[in-house]
């Protein structure tokens, strides 16, 4: 009997330890930063980290999250490190994808992905990760070599 309550009590503090990875960090209409874990077939969206984010890019490490007056820089976790105000002659950085009729072409080895409706906005959230706001919902683009596909991201209630 105390086998069975220890190896009881085991699995419960082991479960408790157990997390889904993180697939990258995406902002919603609702202007919210949120994390998305699990696997890029099976997403799981998480609270905010953030609010009033009219733009975000996120390399997996480093990202800037644009509000209406101030640029945030976040560390891996979401967490803001730098608050840079805003300025006019800031400079503009090279997309990773462009949309052409219906392809997302991604930049770097210039292939064509097909997209499965309409889009209107493209932004980074992970290094080998696009997030895509378009017609029909939000998808995940993941752009690594030899694995670019397309996931549906959850919607969240607003």
């Amino acid at each position: 009997m105390r086998l069975a309550v220890a190896s009881l009590a085991l699995c419960v503090l082991a479960a408790a330890e157990v997390t889904a990875p993180r697939v990258a960090l995406v902002r919603f209409n609702d202007g919210s930063v949120r994390p998305l874990h699990g696997t890029p077939g099976s997403l799981i969206v998480g609270e905010p980290l953030l609010r009033g984010i009219e733009a975000l890019t996120f390399d997996g490490t480093v990202g800037q999250a644009r509000t209406r007056d101030e640029i945030l820089t976040l560390n891996a976790d979401g967490a803001v490190l730098d608050r840079t105000p805003l300025s006019s002659d800031a400079p503009e950085g090279e997309p990773l994808a462009y949309i052409d009729n219906d392809d997302l072409v991604l930049r770097a080895s210039g292939k064509r992905l097909r997209l499965p409706f309409a889009i209107h906005r493209i932004e980074r959230a992970a290094s080998e990760y696009l997030a895509l706001s378009g017609s029909e919902g939000r998808l995940l683009a993941c752009t690594a070599e030899g694995r670019e596909a397309f996931f549906a991201i959850p919607e969240i209630a607003e």
